[in-house]
């Protein structure tokens, strides 16, 4: 069963739809940084759930970048 297809039609807009997606889950781990512990805590529990975050949040390069 196809739940979603990309195709040539609808691409870019999904590109777009994903792109803004991923920076709000950046920023929103980002935002996490200045919280205060408690509230890091509890939501970094939930946030890092998310293989995305858990990666944006754990890996770096050799230079120490995201």
């Amino acid at each position: 069963m196809l739940i979603h297809q990309i195709t040539e039609d609808n691409y870019q807009t999904e590109r777009t739809n994903g792109q803004l997606e991923l920076d709000t889950k950046f920023s929103n781990w980002d935002k996490l940084a200045n919280a205060p512990v408690e509230t890091f805590t509890q939501q970094s529990k939930t946030l890092l759930q998310d293989p995305t975050i858990y990666a944006y949040a754990n890996f770096f390069d050799d230079q120490g970048n995201r």
